[in-house]
């Protein structure tokens, strides 16, 4: 039974949510996100791989890079990072603050644990950290190797 009254589809209605549906699907530009780069490194402190943690990338707007997306990722127990973006592999060009938590998690059961940190707790926040790098497309070997101190 066809719809009547208030809702009934007029060619002109018909024509208007096709052309509400063609606008949505090309939304302002690629939908699949920003241009994503591969970036991998080595999270090391005085010299030896650290064992576990994550990587955050903050965007460094006083560099320029207004992008809203924070780029992530896990240090696996030689050491070794790749970055994530929107669960894809790599980040957006760019410069960027960074935060590493090279660190044991805490046992959340007992809250009067201490987080062992395999490096200074100063590297786990970007504010604090020091750390900045500029995500490229073609960048030199150990350009996103971090070389932290205990």
């Amino acid at each position: 039974m066809p719809f009547r009254g208030r809702w009934a589809c007029t060619p002109a209605r018909l024509l208007t949510i096709a052309c509400c549906l063609a606008l949505c699907s090309a939304g302002c530009g690629d939908s699949s996100g920003p241009k994503l780069v591969p970036v991998a490194g080595k999270v090391t402190v005085d010299g030896q791989p650290v064992k576990a943690g994550t990587l955050s990338f903050r965007p460094d707007k006083s560099k320029g890079n207004m992008s809203p997306h924070e780029p992530g990722g896990e240090i696996d127990s030689a050491g070794n990072f790749k970055l994530f973006t929107n669960r894809k592999e790599g980040a957006p060009v760019g410069w960027y603050r960074v935060a590493v938590m090279a660190g044991e998690p805490v046992d959340v059961g007992n809250l009067s644990g201490q987080a062992r940190w395999f490096a200074n707790p100063k590297f786990a926040s970007a504010d604090t950290s020091g750390l900045s790098v500029e995500v490229v497309e073609k960048p030199a070997d150990g350009a996103y190797d971090f070389k932290l101190t205990k």
